[in-house]
């Protein structure tokens, strides 16, 4: 009975103790454990600030071909590049010297997949340096080298290919569209004709034959060329093929042109006659005729624009045309009508006559004048374009005029200022910050009722103070109303609408908190990304507003604010666990030492009392 409790007393203590020892070397280890931690943790927190931690650098790995792989030809490599944030390029740097960019083909959450084709040809055969390098949008790279044995076969000696000319023969008479056929051929086993050209006369000028062997060989070929393009007499054919390397010598012969003589057409006005006077609105009838036909017939007025006249009808081998004329809209007095007709290749010489326009004039246009802004002035703002109008006609009076900016087709109302609605003097007010800063054009006209006057028109050059604009910004990420825990990445975009301006700074805060610099991501300066780190655990779970701005300088743009939701869960552990309660370091305080809430040296300096028995 003693022996049995004694032994159970015993055992109890002995366990006991081994449970306290148990417990300490347990805990001694997970201090050692958290401290090491705090150590490498701490040390990265204290380099940044908590706005704008330091992102990893970017991850790469050449998935294909195989480090030691043996190549030739075309080889396609590819590979993956992850990053925490965003891999934003790849490079492919060949020993050390020849860099060149990658494409990125996609990307899956983190990873971004990439590939470049890689021609070994241009490379001498042997052992080479393949490495991959990623960026980062912080210029932050990682690299992954693999070495490749490049094994190319070694092309012989190319030959020039051959080609001649078997169709037409070396002085043949020819005319009209012909084939110029002939045959093309490589020497070189394994190497074929890749291409036929022929030059007609000059050899700076080629062009593409045709391949007509059926099997991509050019052994017979075949080029269609017009001879009437070229003026009848001697003319040299040249040919020549290209095997994909080199051109063959040149094969010609010289061929003798002789096509028909195209004869240009005739034309003469049948009316009016020479001399005739006319008024109104006449017929002015013209009669032509070529030894094939005649496709227009063509009247200028004054050595004016030549416009067409329409078929009428034919007169045995004689066409006949028609052109209305309206003899009002010249003044009275001597005028020349000329005509000419075109056959599709060939015009007529011309043919004039002189007619006495003698139109009974019964309403002359008005006209008009503007007397400000003067041509050549440089105007801003509100401004008044003033002048004069008037009718040359007794009893008749001016009835409206009107004026158009840049545009002849949008006509503004001007205001009668004479008193006595003659529009002797009139007037409109236009504001020139409607236009562009620049050089335009005012127009003005009047009318009597009748007829609207010669137009008048000035040039100006609007120069108009440009008004500062409010710069944008915009939160990218998050997005409203998400759930957020942790370290978050926020970041977005700005911009400055005016020309020439640019964003200087974006700032940020959360809640009603100070206001806070983010950081530029653009790589350009120009603020185009931004963003920040936000460590959630230091505020309360529950609804938060995140706020951005941006400043160009002089203006703040529009604050961008989002809602978002925080969450953090907090996890403890008894000191059975190893948790973070074994350490005797209060939660609290450690979290406060990750967050840069309390100086990295008293925290260390805890856990080393802490762990060794030291007591203050």
């Amino acid at each position: 009975m003693y022996s049995t409790d004694h032994e159970r007393s015993v055992r109890g203590l002995v366990g006991k103790f081994q449970r306290s020892n148990r417990e300490r070397v347990f805990a001694k280890d997970s201090a050692i454990v958290l401290l090491t931690f705090v150590l490498v943790f701490g040390f990265a927190l204290s380099a940044l600030p908590m706005a704008a931690m330091a992102s990893e650098t970017p991850r790469i790995e050449i998935t294909y071909p195989e480090d030691g792989a043996t190549v030739s030809g075309v080889v396609l490599i590819e590979g993956v590049a992850w990053d925490d944030i965003e891999v934003v390029g790849v490079d492919i740097i060949f020993d050390h010297e020849i860099e060149v960019e990658a494409t990125i083909t996609g990307h899956v959450e983190q990873h971004w997949y990439w590939e470049y084709s890689w021609n070994t040809s241009e490379f001498e055969n042997g052992w080479h340096l393949v490495q991959a390098r990623a960026w980062d949008n912080e210029s932050q790279h990682g690299i992954h080298s693999i070495e490749m044995y490049v094994e190319n076969e070694v092309q012989g000696e190319n030959h020039r290919p051959e080609v001649t000319i078997e169709h037409p023969e070396n002085e043949a008479t020819v005319s009209g569209i012909i084939n110029i056929t002939g045959h093309a051929w490589d020497p070189d086993e394994n190497d074929t004709v890749e291409l036929v050209q022929v030059a007609i006369d000059n050899t700076e000028h080629w062009m593409n034959a045709t391949d007509t062997s059926d099997n991509k060989t050019w052994w017979t070929w075949a080029f269609e060329w017009d001879t009437t393009t070229v003026e009848n007499g001697w003319h040299y054919i040249v040919a020549r093929s290209f095997d994909g390397e080199l051109h063959s010598e040149m094969f010609d012969i010289r061929v003798n042109v002789q096509n028909e003589v195209n004869q240009a057409p005739e034309c003469w006005i049948e009316y009016p006659e020479n001399g005739d006077t006319v008024r109104g609105v006449i017929e002015i009838v013209i009669a032509a005729r070529d030894d094939n036909e005649v496709i227009a017939v063509e009247i200028s007025i004054d050595e004016g624009e030549w416009d067409e006249a329409i078929f009428s009808h034919m007169v045995e081998e004689v066409s006949v045309w028609v052109y209305e004329w309206d003899t009002t809209t010249v003044e009275d007095g001597w005028h020349l009508i000329l005509a000419r007709a075109y056959d599709g290749e060939l015009y007529s010489e011309v043919y004039d006559i002189h007619v006495i326009v003698d139109n009974v004039q019964e309403n002359h246009k008005p006209w008009v004048t503007i007397g400000l802004p003067k041509d050549g002035d440089v105007v801003s703002g509100v401004i008044a374009i003033r002048g004069h109008a008037g009718d040359l006609d007794e009893g008749d009076n001016v009835e409206l005029v009107q004026i158009a900016i840049d545009n002849t087709e949008h006509w503004l109302d001007c205001f009668d200022t004479s008193g006595n609605e003659t529009w002797w003097s009139w007037v409109y007010e236009w504001d020139t910050t409607t236009v562009e800063n620049g050089r335009h054009y005012i127009v003005a006209r009047s009318w009597d009722g009748e007829l609207y006057s010669d137009l008048w028109d000035v040039h100006i050059i609007v120069e108009n103070e440009q008004e500062n604009r409010r710069p944008v910004v915009e939160i990218v990420h998050p997005l409203g109303d998400e759930t957020l825990s942790g370290i978050v990445l926020v970041h977005g975009e700005a911009s400055d609408p005016d020309e020439g301006d640019s964003v200087v700074v974006v700032l940020a805060r959360i809640d009603h908190g100070d206001w806070f610099h983010t950081i530029d991501t653009s790589h350009d300066d120009s603020w185009s990304t931004w963003a920040f780190q936000w460590n959630t655990v230091q505020f309360e779970n529950g609804e938060h507003r995140v706020c951005a701005k941006a400043w160009d300088g002089e203006l703040w743009s529009d604050q961008d604010c989002i809602e978002v939701i925080v969450w953090n869960e907090m996890k403890g552990a008894g000191p059975g666990d190893g948790g973070l309660e074994a350490t005797g370091i209060p939660p609290n305080v450690l979290l406060l030492l990750l967050l840069g809430g309390i100086p990295f040296v008293t925290v260390v300096a805890a856990a080393f009392r802490h762990l060794f028995g030291v007591r203050k």
